[in-house]
């Protein structure tokens, strides 16, 4: 699996004991460049399960051409089969990166679609914060149908109450994708996770449509704003 895309080359490949994951970079100066300890990285497997991260972030970089700062970042994952993972998230700094893995043909091959979402940069207000609220959303998880309940505040939403004792306490944050629609990544008390798109909609409720979209019916009304 490999994607380059606005400067940023992400690759993960079957390793002999893991999974290995590699972030390249190009930053215009040295004080542009990530610090390890700023990532978080997840990667989701099929049964919406984040896999261990058995080795460290490492980083390794030099000055290129032109003076630029190059970098990349390696880290190993529990092992599996490639075909296996649906998602890899990365926050850092503000901006959070979902790369969607869809398998072709081929069962030990993986080919990723990049989609790079800017997060609210610092000290400016996002032009489209999620609305905060107390909103009920309708899932179809695991082949069965659940009921939660999420506070929202701030781009943040945490399950207050949910018919699935699995899903008690399972939080993530909102990042904007422009026109109404909004991508989070929630991760359960047992570090099992979903990437989500939210889509508006003209009576105020979200369509929810999981990465990858498996034909779910799924939704979220709003039940109480707060200002």
């Amino acid at each position: 699996m490999i994607v380059e895309d606005r400067g940023v080359k992400f690759s993960l490949e079957e390793g002999d004991s893991d999974l290995e994951f590699e972030l390249r970079t190009i930053q215009s100066t040295a004080a542009d460049v990530w610090r390890s300890d700023e990532f978080q990285i997840w990667v989701l497997a099929r049964d919406q399960r984040c896999l261990q991260q058995n080795k460290k972030l490492q980083t390794i970089g030099g000055i290129g051409r032109l003076g630029r700062v190059n970098q990349i970042y390696r880290a190993g994952f529990e092992k599996t089969p490639l075909t296996n993972v649906v998602a890899v998230v990365i926050t850092i700094k503000g901006k959070l990166m979902s790369f969607d893995a869809h398998p072709e043909r081929s069962d030990t091959k993986a080919v990723a679609v990049p989609e790079v979402v800017p997060g609210p940069k610092r000290n400016v207000t996002s032009q489209e914060p999620f609305p905060d609220g107390r909103y009920v959303a309708y899932l179809e998880w695991w082949g069965k149908k659940q009921t939660v309940t999420l506070q929202v505040k701030k781009n943040k939403a945490e399950v207050v109450e949910s018919s699935d004792p699995k899903l008690d306490g399972m939080n993530g944050e909102f990042a904007a994708k422009g026109d109404g629609a909004f991508f989070i990544f929630f991760v359960t008390k047992d570090v099992g996770g979903a990437s989500q798109h939210w889509t508006v909609q003209p009576d105020g409720s979200f369509i929810i449509k999981e990465v990858p979209d498996r034909g779910e019916r799924q939704r979220a009304v709003l039940t109480r704003r707060e200002f």
